[in-house]
């Protein structure tokens, strides 16, 4: 199910529109960083950035 994006500058811009699937089953990984805004960018160069 796909859910309708709300109106915003982003919605508007979009030219290509992408499917990303829900993950099925159970994933191990040794770090995993959800998002791509100021607090996922903030963790990953806390994290890395040494």
């Amino acid at each position: 199910m796909v859910e309708p994006r709300c109106a915003s500058y982003y919605t508007a811009s979009i030219h290509q529109e992408s499917d990303y699937p829900r993950l099925q089953g159970e994933v191990k990984v040794d770090v995993a960083i959800v998002g791509g805004g100021f607090t996922g960018v903030a963790t990953v160069l806390a994290r890395f950035a040494r």
